[in-house]
């Protein structure tokens, strides 16, 4: 088994040869390959582990004969007629195009491969740190979806224990709300325009809203009161600015000058508006900008300004990108929790001083183990809402479930106060100290962790051209990763 498991991590860098003519026993009915780390139910029929996994998850039934299962049912196969056919199939290296290379000696044209690709442990590290954040959001919001709107009475009666569908929003289990959605519209937007535009963000924002982008859905929902009304403003701002500059309307979508767009008023928020919907979403961007903290701080509060206008919106947005830069870059748990952090962080937040409902959570006023019962709410607005995701990591027992769950029963607006705590414990724990049994029934997982890869490698590129413009992005990429 233990063979098996370091095979798969290699084998995408390998064709099977004859592919065709590979015997249908040897190949799973659900990925259509060669089996990888093969299982079998009680039924009797195999997969892929890694397939079958996501599928139990959703649908707890065989997908060939619909018979009811669960993953725990499913142990490695112990055939050895399939396992020394499994070994003898035939691949060709991608990388150095050597054929005939027996599977099961894989290891050995590892070590011997003139193109092997070298592992970077510290960008794995980031990779984990920025996949964890990611999906330490979506996990939250699954979490806390079914009974968003629920009072902590209820929740005290009936704690959530599990990730589970139904409920509020009538989901499957593993589909996430509008703090997901807006946050891969806003990871979206990093990636394609490399950088950060706020006109940009509004418009994938607008997206989502009009047309259910990044929705688990395909459509727009559980969108909040004030982020509407911003993007309705929006609206009409691009419908004033096109008649103004005589722009087609279709094509306000797509313009792309940057100095053009700075004649864009992009603050579309009424005054005074705090809401937590500012927060829920913030994580692509420290993660995108975490090797320059002090732009990292400054655009994780315009990213919430944007649609929420409040001071206290934009200094919580502030203070927790700084806290997930510095997740990123290793700080211990104690150093994310000091009542000290944001004077020792001081120059990442340049002139402005935080507001002083924002300067007394960074002192430690959400550092209560009473929890519910001392004050910490699961509330809307934005102040309660930093102040309860904090301590939910605070509290957590260095466990993630345990944080995350606490979170979620403090009931109210539990998808959201559960998905801001999953941005900075994510980011802390990583992605591979999440729990697997709540990543595997993740909406559209593939997808996310593509996303996350993008925001590691855009983000990485869009460093390097800020310390060395001039030089080819290969040889500034080779130089960044040799110094890490």
């Amino acid at each position: 088994m233990a063979t098996e498991k370091a095979k798969k991590s290699t084998l995408d860098d390998y064709d099977y040869m004859n592919e065709n003519s590979i015997d249908a026993e040897l190949k799973c009915s659900l990925c259509m390959q060669p089996f990888q780390v093969p299982v079998s139910a009680i039924c009797g029929h195999t997969f892929c582990q890694t397939c079958i996994n996501p599928w139990i998850a959703r649908q707890s039934t065989c997908p060939t004969c619909r018979t009811r299962t669960s993953t725990e049912e499913f142990q490695p196969i112990s055939t050895r007629i399939v396992l020394n056919q499994l070994e003898r199939l035939l691949l060709r290296c991608k990388r150095c195009n050597e054929a005939n290379i027996q599977r099961g000696n894989i290891n050995d044209h590892e070590k011997r491969c003139p193109n092997q690709t070298v592992s970077c442990p510290a960008f794995d590290i980031k990779l984990d740190r920025i996949q964890g954040s990611i999906f330490g959001l979506a996990v939250g919001d699954a979490l806390g979806a079914h009974v968003e709107f629920r009072p902590n009475s209820f929740l005290a009666a009936n704690p959530v224990k599990d990730l589970v569908g139904g409920g509020t929003w009538g989901l499957q289990r593993g589909q996430f709300t509008d703090d997901t959605s807006m946050a891969l519209c806003l990871a979206n937007s990093l990636i394609v325009c490399r950088d950060f535009v706020p006109y940009d963000q509004l418009v994938r924002y607008k997206w989502w809203y009009r047309h259910g982008y990044m929705s688990s859905t395909g459509q727009c929902f559980d969108i909040g009161t004030t982020t509407r009304q911003s993007l309705q403003e929006f609206e009409k701002r691009q419908n004033k600015f096109a008649h103004d500059h005589h722009i087609l309307l279709d094509q306000m979508d797509s313009l792309s000058d940057r100095d053009f767009l700075q004649t864009f008023d992009v603050h579309c928020s009424k005054e005074g508006v705090a809401g937590n919907g500012a927060l829920m979403r913030l994580a692509p961007v420290p993660l995108f900008f975490y090797r320059r903290p002090e732009l990292a701080v400054d655009y994780s509060g315009i990213s919430g300004q944007i649609t929420h206008g409040d001071e206290k919106a934009y200094d919580a947005c502030r203070y927790y990108g700084a806290l997930i830069v510095a997740a990123l870059n290793g700080a211990k748990k104690s150093d994310l929790t000091s009542t000290t952090f944001y004077e020792e962080h001081r120059k990442w937040f340049g002139d402005r001083i935080l507001h002083t409902d924002i300067m007394a959570i960074a002192h430690g006023s959400y550092q209560k183990s009473g929890g519910y019962q001392k004050g910490i709410r699961g509330k809307e607005y934005i102040v309660n809402a930093l102040e309860a995701a904090l301590w939910a990591f605070w509290s957590d027992g260095d466990s993630f479930e345990a944080g995350a769950l606490n979170a979620v029963n403090l009931g109210d607006d539990t998808d959201t106060t559960a998905a801001i705590y999953g941005q900075l414990a994510g980011a802390y724990y990583g992605y591979k100290k999440l729990p697997e049994k709540w990543l595997e029934c993740i909406y559209a997982k593939q997808f996310i962790l593509c996303v996350s890869s993008w925001i590691t490698f855009e983000g990485e590129k869009w460093f390097i051209n800020q310390i060395a413009p001039n030089t080819s992005n290969a040889r500034r990429c080779a130089i960044r990763l040799t110094l890490d």
